[in-house]
């Protein structure tokens, strides 16, 4: 499948760029034949999609569905979406690959609009798309919705937009998200919505960075689903506006000249306009737009532009054009267990190894193990390794080492800290005075 060609060939870029090896005429022979691969798959595609003269193809639809509907008559739980920018459909396989060890994950490819852009891409993810009205006018997309004053192109009014439709609505950036305690979810919160424009960004700043910082994107995506899980969400999904390119090598043959005299919007991988003169160009209406047309280079080919050419998205390309809706649910009732701590020798700590004891509480027949972290702290900072545990329904009691390095005087006070690994809430937490020379 294409998305394996695309996977393994940016794990392979990011194990070069992280310096394991110096293999520069492999690493030259690798992107010839991963730019061939590109060429010829999408050229195939761009000639396929010309013939049906259309977009999406005849029963598809672009953006995320039935994403936003519930079931007439029936108390809705809480949902969790994450709006992702840029996650192509290879970065969203892996991603359900690594929610599967835990709640069910399934992957669909989703369609973007033409152009492959955010404006678009993130409006055709909201409800009410098919009614939406698009144009482009000075130098910006505008896109209006019925009963609604705003610019839809724009990521504050699209959050508005889904508060006033769906009510109930909390909203996070991924940092955010990811350092808010889970009790600071309003209790009446039906829809928790994360965005993230990491991968986007990072694209737009240099490939040479991109290729190896993906996974550690991915984690953070990781993270986030799990904290929606945590955070009581019966369903969580995954959604993104567009895919992308990424290419290193941009032979002047690959530039297409053309004359933007009238040309609303160009861009490496697409130009908007309207009344354009006659090309041989692939070309299609945007849709819910009054004339406006867009035409895009063939394959993986570039318009002339400032450049730079190495990420880029708008055109016409599986790449692109295919992203990831990973849906991922799990029982209403199923819950992580819930621990206590204890200094075993109470909070008066007298000896460099000391032991605490770590109980699960609120257990029943849907409770389920939680992965946490221990650590020790003075005044707020961590000043120690973190140690891991699983507590299931047993009581774990494990060894701790106050070490020199730490730094710690007789008579300083610490903080001995449990956390749910997984979500990075705070679990527990003792008070301890230390009474124990750490000198070498």
């Amino acid at each position: 499948a294409w998305r394996k060609v695309d996977r393994a060939y940016r794990r392979f870029r990011a194990e070069l760029d992280r310096g394991l090896g110096q293999l520069d005429s492999a690493l030259k022979w690798t992107q010839r034949m991963y730019q061939d691969f590109l060429e010829g798959i999408n050229g195939h595609f761009v000639e396929a999609l010309v013939q049906a003269d259309q977009w999406p193809p005849s029963g598809s639809v672009v953006g995320a569905g039935p994403l936003w509907e519930s079931t007439p008559g029936q108390r809705q739980e809480r949902r969790g979406v994450i709006l992702a920018d840029a996650l192509r459909y290879e970065l969203g396989h892996e991603l359900a690959e690594r929610l599967q060890s835990g709640p069910e994950a399934t992957l669909e490819a989703a369609l973007s609009p033409l152009p492959s852009v955010t404006a678009l891409g993130m409006a055709a993810l909201l409800p009410g798309w098919l009614d939406f009205r698009v144009d482009y006018a000075g130098g910006a997309w505008a896109i209006t919705a019925p009963g609604f004053e705003g610019n839809l192109a724009v990521k504050g009014q699209r959050l508005a937009w889904l508060g006033q439709r769906l009510g109930g609505v909390s909203v996070f950036d991924l940092d955010r998200w990811l350092s808010t305690p889970l009790t600071g979810v309003p209790q009446d919160t039906d829809w928790i919505i994360v965005t993230s424009a990491e991968i986007d960004a990072l694209g737009e700043g240099a490939a040479a960075v991109a290729w190896h910082a993906f996974e550690a994107l991915l984690d953070r995506l990781e993270q986030a689903v799990r904290r929606l899980l945590a955070a009581g969400c019966t369903e969580v999904h995954v959604v993104s506006d567009h895919g992308f390119l990424l290419r290193e090598d941009i032979r002047e043959t690959d530039k297409v000249a053309i004359k933007d005299k009238d040309v609303l919007k160009k861009a490496e991988r697409y130009l908007v306009g309207r009344d354009l003169p006659p090309t041989d160009l692939p070309s299609m209406p945007v849709s819910g737009s009054d004339g406006l047309m867009v035409w895009f280079p063939r394959s993986v080919a570039c318009f002339v532009t400032r450049g730079p050419y190495n990420y880029m998205h708008g055109g016409i390309s599986l790449q692109e054009l295919v992203t990831a809706h990973v849906t991922v649910q799990q029982s209403v009732t199923e819950r992580p267990v819930g621990v206590s701590m204890e200094l075993v020798a109470g909070p008066e700590i007298r000896n460099a190894i000391f032991k605490i004891k770590l109980t699960p509480v609120g257990m029943d027949l849907w409770t389920r193990a939680r992965q946490v972290r221990v650590d020790i702290a003075r005044e707020g900072e961590r000043i120690s390794r973190e140690w891991e545990a699983v507590i299931e329904r047993e009581v774990v009691e494990m060894p701790l080492h106050l070490k020199p390095e730490s730094a710690l005087m007789v008579g300083d006070d610490v903080a001995i800290r449990v956390w749910d690994a997984v979500t990075g809430e705070l679990l527990a937490q003792q008070p301890a005075t230390v009474y124990v020379s750490l000198d070498l």
